[in-house]
């Protein structure tokens, strides 16, 4: 499999980082100075789903960086890598964003009321994203490559104007922190990024942490659905 695109089944021609390289912070980059970059899970990829995709590295650290809630090492990214980029392109956070209205939002732990705003990044985009890495993460459970579709819930995305899809998407969260309850983490550098890969009657399905509680699930439906 070493020659073998990991999403494709094509002629690989080189290495690929999951998740991106991208969103593991450098020494200069993180609070303690420590290098997140060791130990990273790799993959063998072709040019049309690796270097093709380059922009949208960057990107998911964009939305991770500002995600609510992403852990204290990402709001670092945020006002470290992330503002960088800003300052070189100000044009740069509109551009990358959708959708940007203000909101407010109750803190149920305090019974408090604050007015903030709520951003809505490209949704299918990251869809893309988490596809391609759910995928690597079948190659490395599995030993072979996963053709079928992925179906993709993005955990910490809540819809502005629908509270029906948010109650459907909180109870579906729920089901999957029961069925992950006692499946172990894998991943070198967990504050960054960890996965939880199960399988129940005949079902693969992973889940995706980043910055400790940005979740994303993906289920592998089989290949004649």
């Amino acid at each position: 499999m070493t020659g073998i695109c990991y999403y494709c089944g094509k002629a690989a021609s080189s290495d690929e980082h999951v998740p991106p390289k991208a969103i593991f912070p450098k020494p200069k980059d993180s609070p303690d100075g420590r290098d997140y970059r060791k130990d990273l899970i790799t993959v063998r990829s072709c040019a049309e789903h690796n270097s093709a995709k380059s922009r949208d590295d960057e990107y998911l650290l964009y939305v991770l960086a500002m995600c609510l809630p992403s852990n204290e090492l990402a709001k670092h990214q945020f006002l470290t890598k992330v503002q960088r980029a800003i300052q070189r392109k100000p044009a740069l956070l509109q551009a990358l964003l959708i959708e940007i209205r203000e909101v407010t939002l109750h803190d149920t732990v305090n019974n408090t009321w604050h007015r903030s705003i709520a951003i809505q990044p490209d949704e299918k985009r990251l869809i893309n994203l988490f596809t391609h890495i759910a995928k690597a993460i079948y190659l490395i459970e599995k030993s072979e490559i996963w053709l079928g579709k992925v179906s993709v819930l993005i955990e910490f995305i809540l819809s502005m104007t629908d509270i029906e899809q948010n109650e459907r998407q909180a109870e579906m969260a729920r089901t999957a922190n029961e069925m992950l309850a006692h499946v172990p983490h894998k991943g070198a550098n967990p504050e960054v990024f960890s996965y939880q890969f199960v399988e129940v009657d005949g079902l693969a399905m992973v889940r995706l942490h980043f910055y400790g509680n940005s979740k994303v699930s993906a289920v592998y439906v089989s290949h004649c659905c």
